[in-house]
């Protein structure tokens, strides 16, 4: 995760172009992801509990705080990752992945609504960097 850190704020003072960012976003992202699949795979039992969980507070048939026990029940089993199958980190990452790939350097080569410029996705970074490290504070 802090090699993650990193890279977003790297890119966020301009140490790392929008081209670079998104090259090393994107593989960083994947690797963390494939880590915390793999380690799920190990368990598919815990997985299969994961993901109805994550459907039964989505359908709202648990409360946030019912669905925050169970998680940390389930996710304590497994071997420990950088970050855990469905957490906050996971769903900030992923929704970064989705606005680095959505990234176009060229206006021209832009289409409404499905890509992105240089200043969105360095204020998706940014937003993904605040969030980040206020999940690492006491309290959060």
């Amino acid at each position: 995760m802090q090699e993650i850190k990193q890279l977003l704020h790297d890119y966020i003072v301009g140490v790392v172009s929008s081209e670079e960012f998104v090259i090393q976003y994107l593989a960083l992202a994947r690797t963390v992801r494939d880590k915390t699949w793999m380690v799920l795979d190990k368990s598919p039992e815990v997985k299969e509990q994961l993901y109805q969980l994550s459907v039964d507070r989505f359908e709202e048939k648990i409360s946030e705080l019912e669905y925050q026990q169970k998680w940390e029940y389930l996710t304590n089993q497994l071997e420990k990752v950088s970050v855990k199958p469905y957490s906050k980190e996971e769903k900030i990452l992923s929704h970064l992945f989705v606005e680095a790939d959505a990234y176009k350097e060229n206006p021209e080569d832009r289409e409404a609504g499905l890509h992105i410029g240089e200043t969105e996705l360095r204020t998706e970074a940014q937003k993904a960097l605040d969030v980040l490290n206020s999940l690492n504070k006491p309290g959060t």
